[in-house]
């Protein structure tokens, strides 16, 4: 499919037992292209990143890292909607992309080169040609 080698799936499941994420993750073992979290970093396959709400769910038990976005019990609407944790993965995932920024000491001009239309654009735009 769409998936090379070095590419990183991001998976979000409050359960962690998606049945659609399971499916993909099961089709990544059994073409042996999903990198397990303990393999270097050299190894060759797609990594899995997972958001999710339940630390030993088959998602977290099986993507390359898993991070945990648990609520106390009693806090999703009805006791059933997953609300408060969307609202927790939201968190957890912006500050892992604000940690890749950093890491790739990303800038305004590289923004733009990969979003170059919109409102990020047109901002970026600003930005760069100050």
């Amino acid at each position: 499919g769409g998936l090379r080698h070095g590419d990183v799936v991001t998976a979000v499941s409050h359960s962690g037992g998606t049945a659609e994420l399971i499916w993909l993750m099961e089709q990544l073992e059994r073409r042996g292209e999903l990198v397990p979290g303990d393999t270097p970093t050299e190894q060759v396959g797609v990594r899995l990143l997972a958001f999710t709400g339940n630390a030993s769910s088959a998602l977290a038990r099986r993507s390359s890292l898993a991070l945990t976005c648990e609520v106390p019990p009693g806090s999703e609407a009805l006791d059933l909607l997953p609300t408060s944790s969307v609202v927790a993965t939201h968190h957890v995932f912006n500050a892992v992309m604000c940690e890749c920024a950093a890491r790739l000491e990303l800038t305004p001009a590289d923004v733009l080169r990969n979003h170059p239309g919109g409102a990020v654009g047109r901002d970026a735009a600003q930005l760069v040609n100050k």
